[in-house]
């Protein structure tokens, strides 16, 4: 009798062991399918994000070369919309930043030099960030502090992308300025305007070709995400 409970308690001992070995045999199994399924959802979203031209983790090396193949008065229209739609998403408004952003649209109607001096002009008047991208103090009042670094750097790039080669040198500058712009939105979940609508406007150096008015009409339809 004694015997036969021993059996019985090895046979159970036996059966315990089996089922946890499966156990943990399933649970790994489902784990790294589990893996393998976020992998390829990740991936899948990734690829989508590339055809749709956005930048992945801000670095926009899928975008680099469209950016490139559009106006100044494009890249600065843009810069200015990407501006409209963060100030939009995060509650900011100041009527300084409403004459900024305004001024900055000037930029794609600029035909002659008597209008650049004048546009050059207002440009200093109106910054708000600089270079140094320290925001106005009025302006920074109107923003959360745990946005207000952020915002400064978008400000600035935004505010500067135009003059960057207003003079005709044909640099990367502001194709860098507005690639900080798109990373800036990214971080923050501000939806990115797309390219395709920018891309009639070609690529030109220095100021002096406006924007024919119907596309400047179509990009105004931007300005809401």
């Amino acid at each position: 009798m004694e015997h036969h409970s021993v059996c019985n308690v090895r046979t159970l001992r036996c059966r315990v062991l089996v089922c946890h070995a499966v156990d943990t045999a399933s649970l790994a199994t489902w784990f790294l399918f589990g893996k393998l399924i976020c992998i390829a959802t990740l991936f899948d979203f990734g690829e989508k994000r590339c055809r749709k031209n956005l930048p992945l983790s801000g670095r926009g090396l899928p975008i680099r070369e469209t950016i490139r193949t559009i106006s100044n008065a494009a890249k600065q229209v843009c810069a200015a919309i990407c501006l409209q739609r963060f100030c939009a998403q995060h509650s900011i408004a100041h009527p300084k930043l409403d004459s900024l952003i305004e001024h900055l649209w000037a930029f794609a109607s600029i035909g002659s030099p008597d209008e650049f001096v004048k546009w050059d002009s207002g440009l200093n008047s109106l910054a708000l960030a600089g270079f140094r991208a320290k925001l106005d103090g009025d302006v920074s009042a109107a923003v959360d502090s745990e946005l207000l670094s952020d915002f400064s750097s978008l400000v600035s790039n935004v505010e500067n992308l135009g003059m960057c080669d207003a003079y005709g040198a044909d640099t990367d500058g502001p194709i860098d300025m507005l690639l900080s712009v798109f990373s800036l939105l990214e971080k923050h979940d501000v939806p990115i305007p797309s390219l395709d609508a920018f891309t009639a406007s070609e690529h030109n150096v220095g100021w002096g070709m406006p924007v024919d008015p119907d596309l400047l009409d179509s990009w105004r339809s931007l300005r809401h995400s």
